[in-house]
C-alpha cells in the first residue's frame, strides 16, 4: 500500500491480478500458427497486450512469470487443446524464454509511426503462451482477439 491506496499492478508474491482464474474444468483452444500470422489476429494481440500491460503495470518480465504462474495454476482446472482436438503441451519455459530479461517483448510491444506494431515477431511459441494467458486470464478480451 502506498498512501492509504493498494497499487493495481502486479504483485509477484500471488500474480497480482486482480481477476482470479475462473472456476471449473475449461477447455482453452490455443491459437494456430496461422491465426498468429494474421495480420488482424497479430495486431488484435498486439493491442491487448499493450493495453494489459498499461493498465495493470506488467513488466516485460512480469509477463513472463505471469505465463509459468497461469500454466501453473490452472493445470487442474483446464484443458489446453490445439483446433483439431489434439493436447496443447506447453514449451519447455527455459528454451522458450530463455532471454532472462525479455528485451524482445519490449521491441514486441513497440509502436510504429501510424500506430501499428513496429516490427512482426515470428516466435509463434511465445506469442502463443501470452495468447493463451489472455484466453485463460481475461475471457472476455480474448473473445475480442478473435473476431
Amino acid at each position: 500500500m502506498q498512501n492509504g491506496r493498494r497499487k493495481r499492478g502486479f504483485d509477484s508474491m500471488n500474480s497480482g491480478i486482480p481477476m482470479p482464474l475462473p472456476s471449473g474444468k475449461r477447455v482453452i483452444l490455443v491459437a494456430t500458427n496461422k491465426d498468429l500470422a494474421d495480420e488482424h489476429y497479430y495486431r488484435r494481440l498486439w493491442i491487448t497486450m499493450r493495453n494489459l500491460s498499461d493498465m495493470y503495470d506488467i513488466s516485460r518480465r512480469q509477463w513472463v512469470s505471469l505465463s509459468i504462474a497461469t500454466f501453473r495454476d490452472a493445470s487442474e482446472s483446464l484443458e489446453l487443446r490445439w483446433p483439431n482436438g489434439m493436447p496443447y503441451v506447453p514449451p519447455d519455459w527455459g528454451v522458450c524464454f530463455k532471454d532472462g530479461a525479455a528485451r524482445w517483448f519490449s521491441y514486441y510491444l513497440e509502436e510504429g509511426c501510424n500506430g501499428s506494431p513496429k516490427r512482426r515477431f515470428k516466435l509463434f511459441s511465445r506469442l502463443r503462451v501470452f495468447d493463451a494467458v489472455i484466453r485463460v486470464r481475461w475471457p472476455h478480451i480474448a473473445k475480442r482477439i478473435r473476431e
